[in-house]
């Protein structure tokens, strides 16, 4: 059930590289002028588009973020698992496009269901960083 509003977040390293795919992809689940941009590396978070999205005008609770992959969080794994556990705490829901399970819709009284992939998530990246 969608709460609140929906935002789709592309990310490329380079000009060279072309953003055009995961927009395209994006595109099926939101509407273009809801898919925030950039060209930036991802081995941090310092990336002006990303920190708006988690401003106080930016993602609130009941939101969802689709992504086309966790990589376009970052590519260092640490990170990726705290900003997992920032999109819990803060509940805006983060749909992953090459993680199907993460993209099913649930009814309401169901959102434990959510809760569960979120924590399966937290685990699987809290490991891997150990």
């Amino acid at each position: 059930m969608i709460n609140g509003r929906v935002f789709g977040y592309a990310r490329a390293k380079s000009k060279k590289r072309n953003l055009n795919k995961q927009i395209k992809l994006l595109r099926q689940y939101v509407s273009e002028e809801k898919i925030i941009t950039e060209i930036a590396s991802g081995k941090d978070l310092n990336r002006p588009a990303y920190q708006a999205m988690k401003s106080p005008l930016g993602l609130r609770e009941g939101d969802i973020l689709i992504i086309p992959s966790l990589d376009r969080i970052s590519k260092n794994q640490n990170i990726i698992l705290s900003e997992i556990k920032w999109f819990v705490k803060n509940k805006v829901r983060l749909k992953v496009l090459d993680l199907p399970s993460t993209l099913i819709e649930v009814v309401e009284g169901d959102e434990w269901i959510v809760e569960l992939i979120n924590s399966v998530l937290v685990e699987v990246f809290g490991s891997m960083s150990k």
